[in-house]
């Protein structure tokens, strides 16, 4: 085996030594994410599971109607305001990415 060779086997050798120490910090750096992660994948389920169950969010809807209407229209207004602010912001950055200002 020539030196070249032999320096390319051991560089070889450095990168994958490299590799594995890189891929242990990582998985060591990722471990403070997992509470994140963890919540992450149980909001995603329940939304899963709401959007598979559409009659128990029209049951929770009603029964909160007939039990505190006047909150049912408040959090009504509510949204319907923050679903306007959504529309209004989403039809500016599609503008403005139109115009390639964004």
């Amino acid at each position: 085996m020539s030196t070249t060779e032999q320096e390319l086997q051991l560089r070889k050798q450095h990168l994958r030594a490299e590799s594995a120490r890189l891929r242990g910090e990582l998985a060591h750096q990722a471990q403070a994410w997992e509470p994140v992660f963890s919540a992450a994948d149980r909001l995603r389920a329940a939304w899963v599971w709401l959007r598979s169950h559409p009659e128990a969010v029209v049951g929770a809807g009603l029964v909160l109607f007939v039990w505190r209407p006047r909150r049912v229209f408040r959090l009504a207004g509510q949204a319907l305001s923050l679903w306007r602010v959504y529309t209004d912001l989403r039809r500016r950055f599609r503008h403005a990415m139109a115009r390639g200002q964004a």
